[in-house]
């Protein structure tokens, strides 16, 4: 058993406190009762998280203030610590990782992560920043030994862009960690702002183009929320 226990490092642009920061913390809480060893490798050190995350996993600071210039310091530091897996989230991290895996020779596996559906925010910004999501991800993404999505949708977008087959991607949904039950003056909040009858829709999100908030604001759906209310 002993022989099957892993050090385990996310590779994180920083701890800001957005979604796929926090999501990294439930992992890595669910590992380490198990007998592994998570730690946080972070392009540059700082965020609202940053002080949670010491208080529980190593950091490792790259003091990296643009992506551009991560590639070097990640190889420095594969090559001096003993991992067993580095798991990278938030692209351009994502195809640099197995990259400086390939160059620092690490033995490990590498498995990137992503949060969102890539193509929609960088449509916008024209041809160019296309290519080189489709380049990028088409080159580093068959160094890595597997590749996750949150979603099918996800899956199949970066199917889409690097063109790997779906069926070499997995999709693992973003963890819940366990409830808290609400106090009794929460509950009664809640009733005083939405009543005690009919279906209950809430979007939580950043309004960026990439979590589809006018898809989740559908007509048809608040339609439907309207009339069975």
């Amino acid at each position: 058993m002993v022989d099957n226990l892993k050090r385990i490092a996310f590779l994180l642009p920083n701890l800001v406190g957005g979604g796929a920061e926090r999501l990294s913390l439930t992992p890595a809480h669910e590992f380490a009762p198990s007998g592994h060893a998570p730690e946080f490798v972070l392009m540059q050190g700082k965020g609202e998280l940053l002080a949670e995350v010491r208080a529980s996993f190593p950091v490792h600071d790259l003091s990296s203030d643009r992506a551009r210039h991560l590639l070097l310091p990640l190889i420095a530091y594969l090559r001096r610590s003993k991992l067993d897996v580095l798991v990278a989230e938030i692209w351009p991290l994502t195809v640099i990782a197995p990259l400086a895996a390939r160059l620092a020779g690490f033995r490990g596996k590498v498995v990137v992560s992503e949060h969102a559906i890539l193509s929609r925010p960088y449509a916008p910004r024209g041809k160019a920043q296309r290519r080189i999501l489709r380049v990028s991800t088409f080159a580093s993404y068959r160094m890595a030994a597997a590749r996750v999505r949150v979603s099918r949708g996800a899956c199949a977008d970066m199917a889409s862009l690097s063109r790997l087959p779906l069926g070499s991607f997995t999709t693992i949904y973003n963890p819940i960690p366990a409830a808290i039950p609400p106090s009794a003056d929460a509950i009664t909040a809640a009733k005083n702002l939405w009543g005690t009858h009919g279906p209950r829709i809430l979007n939580v999100g950043n309004l960026k183009p990439e979590k589809n908030g006018p898809c989740c604001c559908a007509p048809s759906l608040l339609c439907c929320a309207r009339t069975r209310g």
